[in-house]
């Protein structure tokens, strides 16, 4: 495969994005050896670590994560993104993720807020990890608020404030005055390392320059993921719901639910089902009481669509899939099936 180019080879990589729930470890391996001509296998790993690592947050796979003499699952998403690392608000830490070896690495402690929304987040998170072990069979679940990440600028009119001793700040008040309108108006100081807004979950350690920052909006997501792999059996299947709750609006910005399922004994059948439906606006003074209106909310959605659900397999079992099965055979005749021991089938055909 030497003469393969490099469009039709990245179109056989991006197959791994339609890999079958619990089975992309093994398309992964098949295309491995197919390209294996073509592409180096240091060139292999860095153009397989991209496709893989966008089909682990697009599919919401987890992993375990042990941190402090504690151990959780922890979903790795584009909502626990920290920078190079990812978040895990449970437990309060970050960590690295290998996706060519689903594994975790350099799990570190990060500090946690102590904002009302931080509250309201670990709030929701309780009520949706009791949601999802009272309806899921193996369910993952987590809550999370963006991530203000330090940035560095190198804009030369960017405004900062240096700190230093207190018998400085006095004489860096008043040299700093000259800089505005009006003589007796005083300089607005800009937010101070290790402060966050209403909305962030993160505190920057302190340096003589701080970094900017920039602002997110309170927004909540929620990320379920039911996995059930049953590959002796020939069957795999996973349920994904994600919800964006605005905090300061208490409305869904956005709910969707997608279901894949796949069956491969004798053939290859798989059902992939989406929905998104626009849910009610809640109207709330407590943090406890706003969370458990959320996972309501999300509980009767969910019920909802599993209903319509079953109601579309009954309708292509009953109907769409008896109307692809021929009536009779090609005899004619209806066969009697209290006698089916008895016929010759083979000699009858022979005939």
């Amino acid at each position: 495969m030497s003469g393969v180019n490099n469009d039709a080879i990245q179109a056989c990589l991006e197959l791994i994005l339609q890999s079958p729930p619990g089975q992309q470890s093994h398309i992964v391996s098949d295309l491995k050896g197919m390209l294996a001509g073509a592409v180096p296998g240091t060139e292999w790993m860095e153009r397989v670590r991209s496709i893989l690592l966008q089909y682990t947050h697009e599919q919401l796979l987890h992993v375990t994560i042990e941190h402090e003499g504690k151990q959780d699952s922890a979903i790795v998403c584009d909502a626990a993104k920290m920078g190079d690392k990812y978040y895990h608000p449970r437990l309060s830490c970050s960590f690295s993720y290998d996706p060519i070896h689903e594994s975790v690495s350099e799990v570190s402690s990060v500090p946690r807020s102590t904002s009302d929304t931080e509250t309201l987040r670990a709030e929701v998170d309780q009520q949706l990890s009791k949601y999802v072990l009272n309806h899921y069979h193996t369910g993952v679940s987590c809550a999370y608020l963006p991530r203000l990440v330090p940035q560095t600028t190198s804009d030369a009119n960017a405004e900062t404030v240096t700190i230093s001793t207190m018998q400085d700040k006095q004489k860096e008040k008043e040299n700093n005055l000259e800089l505005w309108d009006g003589a007796n108006q005083e300089q607005p100081v800009q937010q101070m390392p290790g402060r966050v807004d209403n909305c962030d979950s993160q505190v920057t350690s302190g340096n003589d320059t701080p970094p900017a920052i920039t602002s997110q909006p309170c927004i909540l997501t929620l990320h379920i993921v039911g996995n059930k792999y049953n590959l002796r059996n020939f069957w795999t299947g996973r349920w994904r719901s994600t919800y964006k709750f605005d905090v300061s609006t208490q409305v869904f910005k956005h709910a969707d639910i997608q279901v894949q399922t796949h069956y491969f004994e004798n053939g290859n059948v798989q059902l992939q089902a989406q929905h998104s439906m626009a849910l009610p606006e809640f109207v709330s003074t407590k943090p406890e009481s706003l969370a458990k209106d959320v996972i309501q909310a999300i509980e009767h959605h969910e019920q909802v669509y599993q209903a319509k659900l079953f109601d579309a397999t009954d309708t292509l079992r009953e109907h769409a899939f008896k109307a692809l099965r021929r009536t009779l055979p090609i005899t004619r005749q209806k066969i009697d099936w209290s006698k089916i021991v008895s016929y010759k089938v083979g000699s009858d055909m022979a005939k």
